[in-house]
């Protein structure tokens, strides 16, 4: 059993916070959780953003002529671009912060 410094209370040993105060009890697993937690986010941001850039550059790019957008196919391509670049980010940064844990 693991006690709290901050109320006394006995925890199981995995425990990472008191189950009575909620206080961190092993510092070095809450870490470890907040690695966790940004990699995921790091991860879902990237991936949003890039399908919508790249959703977005497709769009541009395809029908941009259709609709009389002189010029903007170039736009297109640099979204879809910037939009795989953002995936490719999301999943270096995921990968990157899941092998801290």
């Amino acid at each position: 059993m693991v006690k709290c410094n901050s109320c006394g209370n006995e925890n199981q040993p995995a425990a990472v916070y008191c189950s009575n105060c909620g206080i961190t009890v092993h510092m070095e697993q809450a870490e470890s959780l907040r690695t966790a937690y940004r990699a995921r986010m790091a991860f879902i941001v990237g991936a949003i953003v890039g399908i919508l850039l790249i959703g977005l550059g497709l769009v541009i790019s395809l029908f941009s002529a259709d609709i009389g957008m002189a010029g903007s196919e170039a736009i297109g391509y640099a979204l879809l671009v910037s939009g795989i670049l953002v995936l490719l980010v999301g999943f270096l940064m995921y990968g990157r912060l899941r092998s801290r844990d």
